[in-house]
């Protein structure tokens, strides 16, 4: 655990040391089927992971989520298996199969479906919601508020003279990146940065338009393996700022695309590094 994360989390618990609430053996304890990793993550913030009775083959953050039983991948779900762990709600994702979260619906289970967020104020108002379903309505505030605090101190220590230019690259065939409707936009904007996709209808991206546009920097999530194998393919086009000036940066997909408050906030650090190093960019 970094050390800004354990700044983050003590913060937060000692707040929530002051708060009087039932403890969880004092409540009913929920039995919740989880079918998206950020969704997964955000319970054990929460500290209700023990109440996960079943999840995807996708949820692995924390290391305990693996140890959960698996009801299927992030799109395709088992439908039996899912009913045999006679759960209290399933929380699903906008990439659940929509087709098998009606037959669920239908088969009488409690679904509530976790939005994609489009900023940082949509992943906290999600976030807070989730506390509320489940009972942990107070604790995700306390969390919330503890991360605005963070992310004040961060863009404190902003050190940009001029706003880089930056291309956030998502996936791979065809090239998706970040629109303005994307929660990722907010890291872009808020360590100081200016993504040459905001206004984008959709995230489709091609690289003549990223050649056009000539980022100062080029940023990559890891998607597996491909992610050091397209940096290679940009580091090819040398008539680019970000390569000519070797601002191009992998990171891991595994934090980046899960939002949760605490997450953003560290995702936010990492951002603001970059933008703070890019600052010696030729002119």
């Amino acid at each position: 655990m970094s050390k800004f994360r354990l700044r983050i989390l003590t913060a937060a618990f000692l707040l929530l040391a002051c708060i009087s609430t039932m403890t969880a053996q004092e409540q009913d304890a929920l039995r919740i089927v989880s079918l998206g990793s950020s969704v997964t993550q955000q319970l054990y913030l929460l500290g209700i992971g023990e109440q996960i009775v079943g999840n995807t083959t996708y949820c692995n953050i924390p290391e305990d989520a693996r140890n959960k039983e698996k009801v299927g991948s992030i799109r395709t779900i088992n439908v039996e298996k899912v009913l045999s762990l006679k759960p209290d709600i399933v929380f699903t994702t906008g990439m659940t199969s929509l087709k098998q979260v009606q037959l669920l619906k239908k088969l009488g289970l409690n679904i509530v479906q976790v939005l994609t967020p489009n900023n940082f104020d949509a992943i906290c108002n999600n976030f807070i919601q989730l506390g509320k379903i489940t009972g942990r309505q107070k604790e995700a505030q306390v969390i919330v508020n503890s991360c605005r605090k963070q992310i004040n101190v961060l863009r404190s220590s902003l050190k940009i003279n001029k706003s880089p230019k930056v291309f956030f690259q998502i996936g791979i065939k065809p090239i998706f990146t970040v629109s303005s409707s994307y929660y990722l936009n907010d890291l872009i904007t808020l360590a100081g940065g200016i993504n040459i996709a905001a206004d984008e209808s959709d995230g489709i991206y091609s690289r003549e338009k990223v050649i056009s546009e000539n980022p100062d920097i080029i940023i990559i999530t890891t998607m597996g393996l491909q992610g050091d194998k397209e940096r290679a393919q940009w580091l090819k086009f040398t008539e680019i700022s970000a390569v000519r000036n070797n601002y191009i940066h992998v990171v891991p997909s595994a934090k980046m695309c899960n939002p949760n408050p605490i997450s953003f906030v560290e995702n936010l650090q990492v951002m603001i590094a970059i933008m703070n190093q890019s600052q010696t960019i030729e002119q």
